[in-house]
């Protein structure tokens, strides 16, 4: 040692010996661990040094590894035995365990087959309650059938008897009103009973044709035309015309116009029963203050056009249309000149009041209906 500091000491060895010149040339820490690696075996090689350099321990050393020798040869053996006795234990333990699973599969499936034929048993049982509750079903669903087919069948009668009475008095009553049409001429009376007796056939017509609705007279109130049909929120105002030789006079359709600004009605129907209108078509359709009115000529002749009429307004009142669009108007006035036409031919095809007045008052709806689609698109 040469010197030495407060941290490192400082050593010297040979320069021509070649195991420090090896450990010259390690790291710091592999030179440490040599030196702890070997310091530990200075410590411990004491005895085999001395038995390196003994004879006599050499002997002991040999004697004392025969010996271990001959015991490791005895384990061996032994483990041999034993390794030989547990592949027996294993072949006789494996026979065992065979039958014992062989015994515990027997268990079982007999186990399940008793489980099995449980199951089966209350199935079978499901199976008959399932069939007793669809013949119960069947029995009741027959049953309901039956009633309702009663209940319909008695409903039935009651409609078609309500139906004969309604016919009956329909016929009876357009009976009556053709007969007073047709003796109309031949009765001397002055203008203001003809206009009664007209007012008075208007109004039995369309209390009969419309039940739902209210038919008020109000002729001698004056200033709100001669009828006014009330169905909910809507008011129709009807003025009648029943002359006998001349035609209805423009002023009275200037009557009828200022009566329609005065009063807030949703429509109204001019018609003359067995005269035209001076300047005016039959079924000509105009607005008074963007209400709708129709014209009608020789009503008489056709009362249906009366409810068509109404219809006509009632349906285009549920509808927002722009009255001042002249195209629209033509439209309204084209299909009602056609609808008219072809309604006349239908009616020339019907010689009784029951069952075809019923389809044609149907069709009626259907062709309403077209008018309001036509109108709306």
């Amino acid at each position: 040692m040469d010197y030495e500091s407060n941290e490192f000491i400082t050593m010297k060895f040979p320069k021509n010996n070649t195991i420090f010149g090896k450990f010259m040339n390690k790291t710091f820490e592999e030179q440490e661990t040599i030196i702890k690696l070997g310091t530990i075996m200075e410590e411990t090689g004491k005895d085999s040094k001395l038995t390196l350099n003994s004879e006599e321990w050499a002997e002991k050393l040999n004697a004392i590894k025969k010996i271990k020798d001959e015991k490791i040869n005895n384990y061996n053996e032994k483990i041999k035995e034993y390794k030989t006795t547990i592949i027996q234990i294993k072949d006789d333990n494996r026979e065992e365990v065979k039958n014992s699973i062989k015994e515990a599969r027997e268990k079982e499936k007999t186990r399940y087959e008793s489980l099995l034929l449980t199951a089966q048993e209350h199935s079978l049982e499901f199976q008959n309650e399932i069939e007793r509750l669809k013949k119960e079903k069947w029995e009741l669903s027959d049953k309901i059938r039956k009633e309702s087919d009663d209940k319909i069948e008695r409903i039935r009668e009651n409609t078609r008897v309500y139906q004969e009475k309604r016919e009956e008095e329909y016929k009876n009553t357009m009976m009556d009103m053709a007969e007073k049409m047709n003796n109309a001429d031949d009765k001397c009376k002055v203008a203001s009973n003809k206009g009664k007796e007209g007012e008075t056939t208007v109004k039995q017509f369309l209390v009969m044709s419309l039940p739902k609705s209210d038919i008020i007279d109000v002729a001698q109130q004056g200033g709100a035309g001669d009828l006014i049909i009330r169905d909910a929120s809507k008011n129709v105002m009807v003025e009648v015309k029943n002359y006998d030789s001349c035609n209805v006079k423009t002023s009275e359709v200037n009557k009828f116009k200022k009566d329609m600004k005065n009063n807030k009605f949703t429509g109204g129907i001019f018609l003359s029963m067995k005269r035209g209108i001076c300047n005016i078509d039959n079924w000509t359709m105009e607005t008074i203050d963007g209400r709708p009115v129709i014209f009608l000529t020789y009503a008489a002749k056709n009362m249906e056009n009366i409810i068509t009429a109404y219809k006509i307004i009632y349906k285009l009142s549920e509808i927002h249309i722009d009255w001042t669009i002249t195209e629209k108007l033509n439209k309204i006035e084209n299909f009602t000149k056609q609808y008219v036409k072809e309604k006349k031919k239908k009616l020339k095809m019907v010689s009784k009041f029951s069952t075809d007045m019923t389809n044609l008052i149907n069709g009626d709806e259907e062709r309403l209906n077209t008018l309001i689609d036509t109108l709306k698109s």
